[in-house]
């Protein structure tokens, strides 16, 4: 290969790589709740259009509420039948879970979520005096 061929092949390159798109984006997240001081984690739940059964991605850790950051999200979330779905969790409190579906989320705004927690010890004692 000569050195004009070779200048041509590395250009495509460069140019071919400047102009894919990011794997990941930024998406603001303000998370509370109450309790304070919860786990807040997302994962990505898709359908693919041959699977009968959707696939779950591993959980991802953003923080600890209040939460007021940028989390970086795969830009898989924007595909038809892709949903976010938000945990928030403390231990001895039921976690909450909110879905929400990729391409309506607003994505200069962000998720804003305030999670209420319930305490797993006052449902087993609302169990027993029942």
């Amino acid at each position: 290969m000569n050195a004009k061929g070779l200048l041509v092949l590395l250009s495509a390159a460069l140019f071919g790589a400047c102009n894919s798109a990011p794997e990941s984006f930024t998406l603001p997240c303000v998370v509370v709740s109450e309790p304070r001081g919860a786990s807040v984690e997302y994962r990505l739940v898709r359908q693919p259009n041959d699977a009968l059964t959707p696939v779950h991605d591993p959980w991802v850790y953003i923080g600890r509420t209040p939460l007021r950051r940028d989390a970086e999200v795969p830009r898989l979330l924007l595909e038809k039948k892709t949903k976010l779905v938000l945990r928030v969790s403390k231990p001895g409190y039921r976690p909450v879970h909110k879905a929400f579906a990729g391409q309506e989320i607003d994505l200069r705004r962000g998720l804003e979520v305030d999670a209420q927690l319930d305490s797993m010890r006052d449902e087993a004692l609302k169990e027993k005096l029942k």
